[in-house]
């Protein structure tokens, strides 16, 4: 599969975003070469730590910073008691479970007893947080007779072969399973304890409990961009693969100006990395949207909204522009001004246009490649001059 820039771990570190200096980057540098991109960096400035101590990480300055991250809530890094009792351990035996010892047997009796009353009656060790978590979905598969798995679309939960295949935030390059479906991450700590992600069994009210939701996948085939299954895609990373959509019946925010319409569109990376570029070019386009840059876009015409829509696709400077009936309830003269921009555009950029539409005369005219389908299935494809000449069509969509 083709590896491209990948968004789904919101905290990574993304080389260019950020100024992280010359001695930083040729530590990055230095680390790819060795490791590899697998092992991922986190933050826009990446932290270069020597040592920890306490609740506190600490950097070659000796700035310290508060770690709420790495499991040390309880005892902290280098705690002596536990520092004194590994290197013990290590001086005495350091090998597997699979020889009789007792400093194993006494770990397990002490972890066990401290959860009295439960049904836990077992201990077993692993030495990573994957390892862990491949044994669990084991565990729970056996259990449950099911397979399906629920996480949110920025999860992780560690790089097996098995709990790889429900970890979007390692990225686009690494498939998501087919037994495998994504919900928004819950927010409760958000917005004043306003939750805005569903509950898991409200968004699969049908099959929450089987642990795989009401969602339509492919039977057969794929449906792929630039190399990669979109399938395996949470559909909030799509658009920063560089496809963009304008939705039918245009759908912009109301009560936002026509330039907040415009930078919400350029939220992807490359939106945001060419906005200044991205903004000149759209204005020019679609001058309207200059002159009505400051006005509230549910105020506007039905074709400047469908405009206001158009650039906001644009703005998040895609490789693919999708269009569903982009000329629905305008005038004529505004729906063959949008498809003369449209072509305008496509000379000038060569972006790549999907468009959805019943104008089929025109739709032709600015076609390369076309598709007729007739309740959901192709029944005519070719090119934008063999489909003119085709009687069937002109017959019944150009009334010839």
């Amino acid at each position: 599969m083709k590896a491209t820039a990948d968004f789904n771990m919101v905290n990574a570190y993304i080389p260019g975003r950020a100024n992280v200096g010359p001695a930083t980057e040729a530590m990055i540098e230095r680390r790819n070469a060795l490791l590899g991109p697998a092992y991922r960096l986190m933050y826009e400035h990446p932290l270069h730590i020597v040592r920890g101590d306490g609740v506190w990480l600490i950097d070659p300055q000796g700035r310290r910073y508060l770690d709420v991250y790495n499991n040390v809530t309880s005892l902290g890094h280098c705690h002596p008691a536990v520092t004194e009792a590994i290197c013990r351990q290590v001086n005495t035996l350091a090998t597997n479970t699979r020889y009789l010892h007792d400093t194993i047997l006494e770990l397990a009796e002490r972890l066990l007893a401290s959860v009295p009353g439960t049904d836990l009656a077992h201990l077993m060790l692993t030495c990573t947080g994957s390892e862990a978590n491949d044994l669990a979905y084991r565990i729970a598969k056996v259990r449950t007779g099911g397979t399906g798995v629920i996480v949110t679309d920025t999860a992780y939960h560690g790089i097996t072969d098995a709990v790889s295949q429900f970890s979007p935030s390692l990225g686009v390059s690494v498939d998501l399973g087919p037994h495998v479906r994504l919900v928004p991450a819950p927010c409760k700590y958000h917005a004043e304890g306003a939750d805005h992600a569903p509950d898991v069994n409200s968004v699969t009210p049908l099959e929450g409990e089987a642990g795989i939701p009401s969602v339509t996948r492919p039977k057969s085939g794929r449906i792929s961009f630039d190399g990669i299954d979109l399938a395996t895609v949470a559909a909030a990373r799509r658009p920063h693969l560089g496809i963009a959509h304008v939705p039918e019946g245009r759908q912009v925010f109301p009560s936002l100006t026509v330039m907040e319409n415009l930078e919400m569109g350029a939220f992807t990376e490359a939106g945001r990395r060419n906005w200044k570029a991205n903004i000149e070019r759209i204005l020019a386009w679609l001058p309207v949207l200059a002159d009505r840059r400051s006005q509230l876009a549910g105020t506007l015409s039905g074709g400047e909204q469908q405009m206001v829509a158009v650039g906001r696709g644009l703005a998040s400077h895609p490789k693919l522009l999708m269009l569903d009936e982009p000329s629905m309830g305008l005038a004529p003269t505004i729906a063959d001004f949008i498809f003369d921009k449209l072509m305008e555009i496509r000379r000038q950029t060569k972006l790549t246009i999907l468009l959805v539409e019943q104008r089929v005369a025109e739709a032709l005219e600015s076609a390369d490649h076309g598709y007729v389908l007739e309740a959901g299935r192709v029944v005519l494809q070719g090119t934008s001059q063999s489909l003119r000449a085709d009687d069937r069509v002109r017959q019944a969509y150009l009334g010839l």
